[in-house]
């Protein structure tokens, strides 16, 4: 930019120049100062431009034999970055075979438990079964206590009915020799109520033996059923309480059935991250990490990015050398039109 500016100004100074040569018949000595000074500014220019595209020559054959760096610094920022990527795996590996190494012993503590807690609720079918057997068993003692129940009723209601037999036989037969008292008229009448008093008494006994007897044996059956209602009581009682004993322990299985369907699905969880684990590992083991290699990779980057630098500062500069030739042209073809204004204003200044 600013070089264009010169060229603008050099230019403009150049086209006022002429025009002032033009336009006026006489020079001043004025006119000559401006136009050595103006000679001598371009001398310069010309002298700086010279030197800094002698400058920029050097440095450009300073690049061809130092542009192999480049390519060198290109190759070897490609290897590092490869050695980065297999250093990021390397260690990517190593926490994923680290976790593998925790979720397998998880699982395998895992298995055991629910090996073990398997083993424990293997029996839950079994005593399920039992606890029906021991259900069934109840309904049919309670049913057996029903019959009992009821068979020690009806043989209480045939001994009432038996007992109140007896009193009223006993009652009809008392009731029978008072109206014979009272019906006594003759001597021969009172052989005969003898006679009916006797047969009165021992049909009453032989009654009383009887209603004895069967009330004896309905006694008897009834103490067998009352045997019989303690016993199955006492079975129930049993029944029961190995029941309640049943469904105590059934109740810590059913706890640890739970806790199996809960050790269940972290084995599964620990599955599905063991898995994914080595989708990932099978993407990045084939990856090798040379630790050395990549050591040394990092001290020849640093050592060559230097350099680098400077290749890289050198092809910038030598892409201006065009830019000063041009310049240098420029100035030049400005110095010989100063030159011929010079010898111009000259010719026109007043002779002395």
């Amino acid at each position: 930019m600013n070089e264009l500016q010169s060229k603008n100004t050099n230019t403009d100074s150049s086209t006022d120049m002429q025009s002032s040569c033009e336009n006026n018949f006489t020079a001043k000595p004025d006119d000559l100062l401006e136009i050595e000074k103006k000679i001598q500014y371009n001398i310069n220019k010309i002298n700086e431009v010279s030197h800094k595209l002698e400058i920029l020559f050097i440095q450009q054959k300073q690049y061809k034999d130092k542009v192999r760096i480049k390519e060198t610094f290109n190759e070897l920022d490609l290897c590092l970055k490869k050695q980065d990527i297999c250093k990021d795996n390397f260690f990517k590996q190593k926490v994923l075979l680290n976790e593998q190494k925790i979720l397998r012993t998880k699982f395998r503590v895992l298995r055991e438990d629910i090996h073990s807690i398997n083993l424990k609720i293997s029996e839950t079918s079994k005593l399920k079964k039992k606890l029906d057997e021991y259900e069934k068993q109840i309904n049919t003692v309670s049913l057996s206590i029903n019959q009992i129940q009821s068979t020690k009723k009806n043989y209480l209601d045939q001994i009432s009915l038996l007992k109140n037999l007896r009193i009223k036989h006993k009652n009809d037969i008392d009731a029978l020799k008072e109206n014979a008292i009272k019906s006594l008229v003759s001597s021969d009448t009172s052989l005969l109520f003898g006679q009916y008093n006797d047969l009165s008494e021992e049909l009453n006994i032989e009654l009383n033996d009887i209603y004895n007897t069967k009330i004896e044996e309905l006694l008897n059956q009834l103490e067998l059923q009352n045997i019989k209602d303690k016993k199955a009581n006492e079975y129930k009682y049993k029944l029961k309480k190995n029941k309640t004993e049943l469904l105590d322990a059934l109740e810590p299985l059913g706890e640890n059935n739970k806790i199996l369907q809960e050790k269940k699905k972290s084995l599964l969880e620990i599955e599905k991250i063991g898995q994914a684990n080595n989708e990932k590992l099978s993407k990045i083991s084939h990856e090798n990490y040379d630790q050395v290699l990549h050591k040394n990779l990092i001290e020849q980057y640093k050592t060559i990015k230097i350099e680098y630098q400077l290749v890289l500062e050198l092809e910038h500069n030598i892409k201006n050398i065009p830019s000063y030739k041009e310049e240098l042209t420029f100035l030049q073809d400005q110095d010989v039109i100063y030159t011929e204004q010079k010898i111009g204003i000259i010719h026109k200044l007043p002779q002395k």
